[in-house]
């Protein structure tokens, strides 16, 4: 028992290297060769057991980091939520901000609906003369419709609106005179008289019935109310509200009228109702109107610097 006890300590301690055999000892080398044996299966048994730990934590280790739910996976997905967090607040400020502008339209369209009356818009002239008439598309009682992309107001009396183009129109846009000879042109916004003006008398046919006669009082009161020249043919045709109001005006929906421009004594009036000296234009002579600054005392036949 001691002798064992005894070879069992020297191989404990050969195999850590602590002690070295001495001459005086003895022991047996059966015991020795099943002790080595007992001892190097331990070995073995624990490295593969620490083999399989080390297999074991390795794979849980991959599936950490690269499985669905591995760190890789879970930072992707951190930084796709970040991501989306961030178009998120984008699209809701974009949506704020979209909603802000509907709001505003609807309360101009509100706004419009109800309309200003022509006393009121007078009254703030500077401030509505040339302003853009939203939702106004004219439609004319040949049918033709929007031929004008833009109107403008340009004046307003006690009881009436007035609209211009806010372009020229093309000669195909005008119409054929009440006889239906056509305008001549040579090319794009310029319109010829040379054809249309036989199609009327002179200044007898901007008869009384005329809704637009109030604008040439002054000039059809004197004798160029019987006026055949040319020149005064093609203000009849112009004032023919019959045909210009068959393409921009039905009188019912749209406009009660058209013409085909404003005259002197319109552009005088919108003037004045926006500028300090305002312009007077009540004068006519064999020449035709004169025309004065509201704060001289004598008319002539130009004003400069109005404009």
């Amino acid at each position: 028992m001691c002798k064992n006890t005894m070879d069992k300590q020297y191989i404990e301690n050969r195999i850590t290297g602590d002690v070295k055999p001495s001459k005086s000892q003895s022991y047996n080398k059966s015991t020795i060769k099943d002790k080595v044996k007992e001892s190097s299966g331990i070995t073995i048994i624990t490295l593969v057991v620490t083999i399989l730990i080390i297999i074991i934590l390795a794979g849980v280790t991959i599936n950490a980091t690269l499985g669905d739910d591995g760190l890789l996976r879970q930072a992707q997905l951190a930084k796709d939520m970040a991501e989306n967090s961030t178009l998120t607040e984008s699209e809701k400020m974009n949506k704020l901000a979209q909603e802000y502008a509907n709001m505003m339209t609807e309360d101009e369209e509100i706004e419009q609906s109800k309309g200003l009356s022509a006393a009121e818009i007078k009254a703030d002239a500077a401030n509505t003369y040339g302003d853009e008439v939203i939702g106004y598309t004219e439609t004319g009682r040949s049918g033709k419709s929007d031929l004008v992309e833009t109107w403008r107001i340009f004046y307003a009396d006690e009881n009436n609106i007035y609209l211009i183009a806010d372009d020229y129109i093309e000669p195909a846009d005008a119409p054929n005179g009440k006889g239906g000879r056509p305008v001549s042109s040579s090319g794009s916004r310029y319109i010829g008289f040379r054809n249309v003006v036989n199609d009327y008398a002179g200044g007898s046919d901007i008869g009384l019935s005329n809704p637009a006669r109030e604008w040439l009082d002054t000039y059809l009161d004197s004798s160029y109310g019987t006026s055949t020249n040319n020149n005064m043919k093609a203000v009849a045709y112009l004032m023919d509200t019959n045909v210009w109001s068959s393409y921009y005006g039905d009188g019912e929906n749209n406009a009660e009228y058209a013409i085909g421009g404003p005259t002197l004594e319109m552009f005088c009036a919108s003037y004045s109702d926006t500028h300090n000296p305002g312009l007077d234009c009540n004068s006519v002579t064999s020449n035709g109107y004169q025309i004065k600054l509201s704060t001289s005392s004598s008319y002539t036949t130009y004003v400069i610097g109005c404009l």
